[in-house]
């Protein structure tokens, strides 16, 4: 599970009493952004060279756990800003390396952005939950800001915009 740009796990909480109450009994692991900010939190969101190589580590880890364990699936989830550092994680999986299924919720990534490297890495599905009334932080928030993939607009955790066919179209 990716936080967002804030990092805190704690807002992850719910989510991982979801799972659980689902009757999901993998294990499940939380993503620590590793960064000592210099803007704040901000940093997890405007740093791209930063996520871009936090990405490729985390891309490692998944690919010793799909070594070690080849058939055990792995469903990735990211939220706000942590769905700029997921994706980047699949795309620097090596290519014989595959993730299950994706949930992006309210991503801050530009809804232009081209999922092709990532969706060829997933078996099963890509879903982006998104939340049109979020004006403050997925809207203007982004707009000023700039999304995780340094587009300045509003992002696809708000507009969704092609994603939604992108998102039926996995490998």
């Amino acid at each position: 599970m990716y936080p967002g740009i804030f990092g805190d796990d704690r807002l992850l909480m719910p989510a991982r009493r979801g799972f659980r109450g689902a009757g999901i009994e993998s294990g499940i692991y939380n993503v620590d952004w590793e960064r000592v900010p210099v803007l704040g939190t901000f940093d997890n969101l405007v740093d791209e060279a930063g996520n871009r190589h936090r990405a490729q580590k985390l891309a490692e880890q998944v690919t010793a756990y799909r070594r070690t364990y080849p058939q055990a699936p792995i469903d990735l989830v990211a939220y706000s800003g942590g769905a700029g550092l997921l994706v980047m994680t699949i795309e620097a999986l090596p290519d014989d390396v595959f993730i299950r299924h994706t949930l992006l919720v309210q991503g801050a990534l530009s809804p232009t952005y081209d999922l092709t490297d990532c969706l060829e890495h997933i078996d099963g599905t890509l879903v982006n939950l998104y939340c049109p009334t979020d004006w403050l932080f997925l809207g203007a928030g982004t707009q000023v800001m700039g999304t995780t993939d340094r587009v300045h607009t509003a992002s696809t955790g708000k507009v969704a915009s092609i994603w939604r066919r992108a998102c039926l179209t996995p490998r």
